[in-house]
C-alpha cells in the first residue's frame, strides 16, 4: 500500500547517562531513522532537509553509522488553493516536488537519480543502501523510498517499518524538526531495551513541551511525576506525539499498526491524531496508574528549560524565484550558529522575514 530529582548534566540527563552512552556509545545495527517528507511551499529546494542531516552531524553525530530511511509520501492534484498538510497540490506544485524528490536522491547518490522514480511502496529495488561517505557524512546508509499515492504520515512510517527497517530500535523524525542540542540516544535505547514492560515510547522535548507535566495538570487535571528510576529524568506523558520519537521496532509494529493499542489508524492520518488522542481519552477515564502501562509513553525531562528539537520555519526555504515573489531578497540571509556544535542556532533578521526556528513546533 500505497519526580525525584537527581544530579544531570547539561542535557537534562542523570548523571548515569554519561556511564550508559559509554556502554551504549555504537548505535550501528541497532538503530534505524525513519525521515518522513512530503510536498511544501519551499520544494523544489532541498536546503530544509540538508539542514536536517547537519543538525544530526552537529548535535547527534553517532546517527552517521546508522541506516536512515527518507519515505517520500506521495499527493494527490488538485486544481487550485493547494493544502500541503493533507498531501493536495496542483500541477504546478506537483512537479516542484518530484523535482525536490530527484534532488533528494542526487544527494544521496548522485549516480542513482533514477531511484527518485515512484515504484511500489516498501520495494527495494531502486532504493539499496547507499555506500560509505566520510566516515561522519550524515548522508551515508541513506536510502529514499517513494509511496505511490498518498498515505499521510503514519502509514509513511509503516510502509518504512514494514519494509526497510531491521534493526531492534527506531527513531521517527519529520522533515522539519531539528536537532538543536547535543542528543545521546544510547541511554534512551538502554532503557528501551532493559524496561520493556514500563518505557514503550521515548519523546524529546520541544518548546511547545518543556514542563509537560505542568501541561498536563493544568489542561487534564492529571499529575505525572518526572522520575529518574530508569537512569535518566523521564517524564510520563499521556499522548503519543509525532514529534521525534525513539521505540523498540517490533512494539512499533504490532501495538501501532497490527492491532495492538485496539485503535486502527485510517490513511491519510497523523498517529498522534487518532493513537495520541485515544490514549489521552483513556488514561482520562482510567487514571494514570490503570491506563498509561499500555503505551509506556515518557518525554525526556530537561531541567535547562530547553528544547532539544526545534520546527524549521519552512518559509525559510524558499526558492529564488518564490523569495522574490514575495518581496524578499533573492539570497536567505546566513543563520548564526554560537557556541559551535552542541548548541542551538540564533538568527536575527531586520526584515521581517522568518527565522531559521518558529516559536513553537
Amino acid at each position: 500500500m500505497d519526580s525525584e530529582h537527581v544530579g544531570r548534566d547539561t542535557l537534562g540527563l542523570s548523571v548515569a547517562a554519561e556511564v550508559m552512552s559509554k556502554k551504549d556509545a555504537s548505535l550501528l545495527g541497532r538503530l534505524t531513522v525513519v525521515i518522513t517528507t512530503s510536498p511544501v511551499r519551499s520544494n523544489p529546494s532541498t536546503a530544509m532537509m540538508e539542514d536536517l542531516f547537519r543538525s544530526f552531524e552537529n548535535h547527534c553525530p553517532e546517527l552517521a553509522v546508522c541506516d536512515k530511511v527518507i519515505v517520500c509520501d506521495g499527493y494527490n492534484v488538485v486544481e487550485n488553493n493547494p493544502k500541503y498538510r493533507n498531501g493536495q497540490v496542483t500541477d504546478t506544485t506537483a512537479q516542484a516536488y518530484e523535482g525536490f524528490c530527484e534532488r533528494l536522491v542526487k544527494l544521496v547518490d548522485p549516480l542513482e537519480a533514477s531511484a527518485c522514480t515512484p515504484g511500489k511502496a516498501g520495494s527495494d529495488s531502486d532504493n539499496q543502501l547507499k555506500p560509505l561517505f566520510r566516515e561522519t557524512d550524515p548522508w551515508q546508509r541513506t536510502r529514499v523510498v517513494r509511496m505511490q499515492h498518498r498515505v499521510g504520515f503514519s502509514h509513511a512510517v509503516k510502509a518504512a517499518l514494514d519494509e526497510h527497517v531491521h534493526t531492534e530500535f527506531v527513531i521517527v523524525i519529520q522533515h522539519d524538526l531539528a536537532f538543536v542540542r547535543r542528543v545521546h540516544l544510547g541511554p534512551l535505547l538502554h532503557i528501551l531495551g532493559t524496561f520493556p514492560d514500563e518505557v514503550k515510547y521515548i519523546t524529546l522535548p520541544g518548546k511547545k513541551h518543556l514542563g509537560v507535566q505542568h501541561h498536563i495538570l493544568s489542561k487534564y487535571k492529571i499529575r505525572v511525576q518526572p522520575t529518574c528510576r530508569f537512569g535518566i529524568g523521564l517524564v510520563p506523558v499521556i499522548y503519543w506525539y509525532d514529534k521525534t520519537h525513539v521505540c523498540r521496532t517490533e512494539f512499533y509494529r504490532q501495538f501501532v499498526y497490527h492491532g495492538g493499542s485496539g485503535v486502527p489508524i485510517p490513511i491519510g492520518q497523523f498517529t498522534e491524531h487518532v493513537l495520541g488522542a485515544a490514549e489521552r481519552v483513556d488514561i482520562a477515564k482510567h487514571g494514570m496508574e490503570i491506563a498509561h502501562g499500555k503505551y509506556g509513553t515518557y518525554q525526556v525531562e530537561d531541567l535547562q528549560g530547553l528544547p532539544m528539537i526545534e520546527h524549521m520555519n519552512g518559509r525559510r526555504y524558499y526558492t529564488k524565484e518564490q523569495r522574490v515573489a514575495m518581496g524578499w531578497p533573492d539570497e536567505r540571509p546566513k543563520t548564526h550558529k554560537h557556541g559551535g556544535k552542541g548548541q542551538g542556532p540564533a538568527t536575527v533578521f531586520d526584515n521581517g522575514e522568518p527565522t531559521a526556528f518558529e516559536n513553537g513546533e
